[in-house]
């Protein structure tokens, strides 16, 4: 076992977004214009939900190690303590407060997809609550996720373990639409006989 601190990971908190939102109304001065954030909710089991993204013109311009690069592991602070992995389409946002980011030294000792397939696990979970447990708020800090136990088999079954767990998110994203569009299909037909019913068909 080794925790991220040992294996040498960077670990940064988010942005309070609040504070730095530009108030055109009140005059502020909008200095970067229409930057896409990652929230809390943003934050699913191994991938960032589009849905939960938000946009803001904001009145300064951010440290870059506050915005996501490829590569970059994103946990949400609030239990559950989701955690996905960026990839290019989602570079460039802002992580804002609630979230952090996880940046890896040395891939070759603990590859991503291990990493985010075991902070999504049970495992990883319970320890988690278990550091936080007794506060009000039940918040991580990063200095929690640093103190987080990791088993750390060879890099073959890292590798093994991250492939199956990309699988399960991208059947996870498969089974998501498929229901989206299941209910686009049933709220079609339920207009439709609701016309049928009233003559307008």
């Amino acid at each position: 076992m080794k925790n991220l601190r040992d294996l040498g990971a960077y670990i940064l908190g988010g942005q309070i977004i609040q504070r730095v939102i530009a108030d055109v109304e009140r005059g502020e001065e909008v200095v970067d214009h229409q930057r896409k954030t990652i929230v809390a909710k943003t934050v699913s089991v191994g991938l960032i939900d589009e849905e939960g993204i938000v946009v803001n013109d904001y009145k300064t311009s951010f440290d870059h190690k506050k915005i996501t690069r490829e590569g970059d592991i994103i946990v949400k602070l609030s239990a559950p303590y989701n955690a996905a992995v960026i990839d290019k389409e989602h570079e460039g946002m802002l992580i804002s407060s609630f979230c952090a980011v996880i940046r890896i030294i040395d891939e070759f000792e603990l590859d991503k997809w291990y990493l985010v397939a075991f902070l999504n696990s049970e495992i990883a979970q319970t320890q988690l609550k278990n550091s936080v447990a007794g506060s009000v708020m039940n918040v991580l800090s990063s200095g929690k996720l640093y103190d987080l136990e990791i088993p750390l088999p060879s890099k073959e079954k890292q590798q093994e373990i991250g492939n199956l767990f990309k699988k399960i998110v991208k059947n996870r994203t498969l089974i998501k639409q498929m229901i989206k569009l299941e209910n686009e299909k049933l709220n079609c037909m339920i207009t439709i006989a609701e016309a049928e019913d009233n003559g307008d068909w």
